[in-house]
């Protein structure tokens, strides 16, 4: 069952990596997804693709036993993800002095 505690809306995933990733569910691909979790903290996960599921407007990929957020992937087996640009301007912040909440 999905993790429903996200604080943040769903933001629409783009076609073209949902398209990939049901190409990857299709072949049964095993791998590492790295996604942010309801807490906004990195993690991830291992295993056999299994399903993307779709409640509502929400999409949420399926890795062995746990959900997965569509929107919140940063790299699903090494293809960037939704929230790739995120996670990677927290390396830019110092840079950019914006807040992303690192500070």
């Amino acid at each position: 069952m999905p993790n429903t505690n996200y604080k943040e809306p769903y933001l629409p995933v783009d076609q073209d990596f949902e398209e990939l990733i049901l190409d990857l569910v299709a072949t049964h691909r095993h791998g590492k997804i790295h996604f942010f979790n309801s807490e906004n903290e990195v993690d991830d996960t291992s295993g056999y693709l299994v399903q993307l599921r779709k409640i509502g407007i929400e999409r949420w990929l399926i890795v062995h036993d746990i959900s997965v957020r569509m929107d919140k992937i940063i790299t699903a087996l090494g293809k960037p993800g939704p929230a790739y640009d995120y996670y990677n301007s927290f390396g830019n912040a110092c840079l950019t002095c914006e807040d992303l909440g690192q500070f």
